[in-house]
């Protein structure tokens, strides 16, 4: 295990709230509501983060769906936001 562990120790990606605010990540779940979600963040070295993802109020998101990252709550999940309403603002 020891020649593998540098191997091991690089294939993880060094993510940060501050790193996805504002970076797309596609709906992992059935959906996506106020209460629960997931979404999958493909990195640009090729690793994939599944992250816990909550809606705005009155909106649902489906599986596939590209979304953006708006915030992170302390609570431990990040707020997420369609593209369109991303780039608009």
């Amino acid at each position: 295990i020891r020649p593998l562990r540098k191997m091991v120790r690089n294939s993880r990606g060094n993510y940060s709230a501050r790193t996805l605010t504002g970076q797309p990540v596609t709906i992992r779940s059935g959906e996506v509501t106020e209460s629960y979600g997931q979404a999958v963040y493909a990195g640009p070295d090729g690793n994939e983060l599944i992250v816990q993802v909550r809606s705005l109020p009155e909106k649902t998101f489906a599986r596939g769906d590209r979304v953006v990252i708006l915030r992170y709550d302390a609570a431990g999940y990040y707020t997420i936001i369609s593209e369109d309403e991303f780039k608009a603002r």
